[in-house]
């Protein structure tokens, strides 16, 4: 395959995307997906604000395996992540964290600062990490058969 995308052309196509799919799974193995305001470092970690009350954060309580989905918007491209979800409780990390979607938002024209989950009545703002164990990146514009780029970059 031609041109086989690397960690760097994943970490360029996510820092170019602000919602992302996160999938937890509940106690009673339940699938729920909700669609969240991210951002990214260049070791492809994910870093989510949310709130105590807030299913997925109740999952990830009892299940930290969790899965995310970042596609394009109006192509065929996507990035597929398998991964461990934690809690930030470092103050300076929390701050740090809030401060990049801040920016992140700002930068990209968005007008949904406080994030939507700001507006949930019940519990504490909380911060996700998500360390990759499997990540996927898969581009399939063109059209033309053999033409897909799929590379599992972690």
């Amino acid at each position: 395959m031609k041109n086989v995308p690397t960690r760097k052309d994943v970490f360029n196509f996510l820092t170019k995307h602000s919602v992302a799919v996160l999938a937890t799974v509940s106690e009673k193995h339940a699938p729920h997906a909700s669609a969240m305001y991210f951002v990214v470092d260049e070791e492809l970690n994910f870093f989510f604000l949310t709130k105590s009350s807030t299913r997925r954060f109740l999952h990830i309580q009892t299940n930290d395996q969790v899965a995310i989905v970042v596609s394009a918007n109006n192509s065929p491209q996507s990035v597929q992540i398998e991964g461990k979800a934690s809690i930030i409780s470092d103050p300076w990390q929390q701050r740090n964290i809030v401060n990049q979607v801040a920016e992140k938002s700002a930068s990209q024209g968005k007008k949904f600062w406080p994030p939507p989950v700001s507006q949930l009545q019940d519990g504490e703002i909380a911060i996700l990490k998500v360390t990759p164990t499997v990540c996927c990146y898969c581009d399939f514009f063109g059209g033309e058969p053999g033409r897909a780029k799929i590379a599992q970059v972690i």
